[in-house]
């Protein structure tokens, strides 16, 4: 009996030994690149760009970056903005001449679709996309990629309201909250584009872990009170309620 106890404990010595590890990540090396320096992080704030789409996933990951990541907010030109509401204001403080190849790219909504005219800017979009290691693309931050033509027969998450028109310049809706293809990284609304920001930790990291970590330190637990699916399996009630919303607001439909 004693002689079997013992090739038991020489046995389970080594998976006991494992478990008592705990996990651990370097915090400032995580995201930096392979010569060692920091990736560079393009947040688009033009006039007009709606701060509740580009705000989650800058901050999220600034939290856990430690200096990994170089943020730089920008516009057409440096100055101040007005989010898309016409309230909160925020400060470009970098302009398109000044990063024109972002290692990383985060293009939220953009009420401002005047901006399509913008040669100079949709040039800048168009190459910062195609240059980029990773793009983030929220809502109608999508319609304006895809209006680059980068995004040709490309699947990627927009919002309900830009569904029509990112079809229009040739991308391919996804009917999802978040969705991943290759580089680009994409959210159709709110909730995906605070989720999104995980799924980059996870790409950039290689660790399931670690967004998973980030999530609890930052209380990401969503409540599914509210949640009536998407557009196409939403009750036709509560659909008729955003159409009547939407005729008030001067959005388009659906």
């Amino acid at each position: 009996m004693k002689d079997f106890l013992v090739a038991m404990m020489v046995l389970l010595t080594p998976a006991l030994a494992q478990s008592k590890i705990e996990p651990k990540v370097e915090l400032g090396s995580i995201f930096l690149k392979s010569d060692g320096q920091p990736r560079s992080v393009a947040v688009v704030v033009e006039e007009g760009a709606v701060i509740h789409d580009f705000i989650a996933s800058y901050s999220i990951l600034d939290f856990i970056s430690k200096g990994d990541l170089e943020f730089h907010f920008v516009a057409v030109d440096k100055g101040l903005k007005t989010d898309g509401l016409g309230k909160a204001k925020f400060m470009a403080n970098t302009s398109l001449d000044e990063i024109p190849n972002p290692d990383i790219l985060i293009i939220g909504g953009i009420v401002n679709m005047e901006l399509m005219q913008n040669k100079k800017f949709m040039s800048w979009l168009k190459r910062a996309y195609e240059g980029s290691e990773y793009t983030i693309s929220i809502c109608s931050g999508g319609v304006l990629l895809a209006a680059t033509g980068a995004l040709n027969g490309k699947k990627a998450a927009v919002g309900i309201f830009s569904r029509k028109f990112f079809e229009k310049f040739g991308g391919v809706n996804v009917s999802k909250s978040v969705y991943v293809d290759g580089k680009l990284l994409s959210a159709s609304g709110i909730s995906g584009g605070t989720e999104v920001a995980f799924e980059l930790i996870e790409q950039i990291s290689s660790s399931k872990d670690l967004p998973k970590a980030v999530s609890l330190m930052l209380e990401f637990t969503p409540s599914h009170k509210y949640d009536v699916g998407d557009w196409s399996n939403a009750p036709k009630t509560i659909k008729d309620l955003v159409l009547n919303i939407n005729q008030q607001l001067g959005f388009p439909n659906p």
